[in-house]
């Protein structure tokens, strides 16, 4: 598959990073604006990666570009803290977004691409 990565936190990038490229094919950013210049001329992913709450960009605005330009694309958020309001707006993308909570294992990660592989 591939998969973007978009995470301010460069110790998480790295270790999904680390983690995914053994079975995929990976694009990393740490900053939402940069990712989302590259996301706008290149969006064949299988999966967008997206920590909540970043600088510039949090990942709703993200979201909401991403399926402006590409509606079928399968998203997982992973954020340590999301407020109920802010929850429930996501949920209203499923099937195409998942939540996964932080401090998450790479076990967790690993089932939601697995999910995504199997919607496709």
């Amino acid at each position: 598959m591939n998969i973007l990565i978009v995470d301010d936190d460069i110790n998480i990038t790295d270790i999904l990073g680390s983690h995914l490229s053994k079975h995929h094919n990976i694009t990393i950013f740490n900053e939402s604006i940069v990712a989302w210049d590259h996301y706008m001329d290149y969006h064949d992913y299988d999966v967008v990666l997206t920590d909540y709450y970043m600088p510039m960009l949090f990942a709703d605005g993200f979201i909401k570009r991403m399926l402006s330009i590409n509606p079928t694309q399968q998203i997982i958020v992973i954020s340590s803290v999301i407020s109920t309001e802010r929850r429930n707006m996501l949920l209203q993308y499923m099937p195409l977004v998942q939540i996964i909570d932080k401090p998450f294992t790479l076990g967790e990660i690993d089932v939601g691409i697995k999910n995504i592989s199997n919607y496709s």
